[in-house]
């Protein structure tokens, strides 16, 4: 049987990095105040979650 649950890659990359740079960031915490309940945060808004934890965060093409 197939896992629905999705994975939240992207927010456990983030969660580390910030864990990485003494902020706490759950992935559960994330999930909740960002209402993202069921989807992965696009790229821009994960840029956004990144500023609003403390982190500097940039993307480059």
């Amino acid at each position: 049987m197939e896992n629905t649950k999705p994975r939240y890659t992207a927010l456990q990359y983030l969660s580390l990095v910030a864990r990485h740079h003494g902020i706490q960031a759950g992935i559960e915490k994330l999930i909740h105040e960002y209402s993202l309940e069921g989807q992965e945060p696009n790229r821009d808004r994960l840029l956004r979650i990144a500023r609003e934890i403390g982190l500097e965060a940039s993307f480059n093409a």
